[in-house]
């Protein structure tokens, strides 16, 4: 039997950090965070979101406003903006294929069926529809996102109190077919930062876990 790492000291050691240091994540850690966040599992494989890397310290700050004040939006090495993907599904669809045909060897007669199938059961959405199934892929892959930063020794705090709208507006990000979902800065906690020494409170498994028998 093989045996995996327990990933629960990193699931312990994280928190929702209230106060960064200036530390900077290095530009190889954000690139292997990146990377094994692009690991996650998504619907279809289709990955319907984008990553938005912030560093510049004027935009970060211009955020703040339309984050209910919360200053780590600017205060932290980068912030991370996960967006929605609101192009075309046809589109989506058939990149993912032409990237897809390159690596399976699956037959293509078989591979033309599954494209079918997955344009039958998408192309249907509304935009509304498409927006909060694109949003549960964001959620998705922000589990994986926390939990592989922690893995890093990098330290973040998701952030869902913000206007999405405003987001969108500063970053331009309707000409680009994208919708902010959620933000969520990332950088190394403050020494002064009384957050993390709280205590973490989670529901035992009795209360979390419900067990359906016939």
């Amino acid at each position: 039997m093989t045996c995996y790492p327990d990933i629960s000291t990193y699931l312990n050691w994280r928190y929702a950090v209230r106060q960064f240091s200036d530390k900077k994540v290095s530009r190889q850690c954000l690139a292997q965070l990146l990377t094994m966040t692009g690991l996650s599992a998504s619907s279809y494989g289709l990955q319907p979101y984008k990553i938005i890397v912030i560093e510049d310290p004027a935009l970060k700050k211009e955020l703040v406003a339309h984050s209910c004040g919360q200053e780590k939006v600017s205060t932290n090495s980068h912030l991370l903006i996960f967006a929605a993907d609101m192009s075309d599904i046809r589109t989506m669809i058939q990149h993912y294929f032409s990237v897809f045909s390159h690596v399976s060897t699956i037959p293509a007669p078989k591979m033309k069926v599954m494209e079918e199938n997955m344009r039958d059961a998408l192309t249907v959405m509304t935009a509304e529809q498409q927006f909060h199934w694109a949003s549960q892929q964001v959620n998705i892959a922000l589990g994986t996102f926390l939990v592989s930063a922690a893995s890093l020794g990098v330290d973040s705090c998701p952030v869902g109190g913000i206007d999405t709208k405003a987001y969108d507006d500063v970053l331009k990000l309707g000409e680009q077919h994208l919708k902010t979902v959620l933000a969520c800065p990332i950088g190394y906690r403050h020494r002064n930062d009384q957050s993390a020494d709280a205590v973490k409170v989670r529901k035992p498994l009795s209360e979390l876990v419900l067990n359906i028998t016939s």
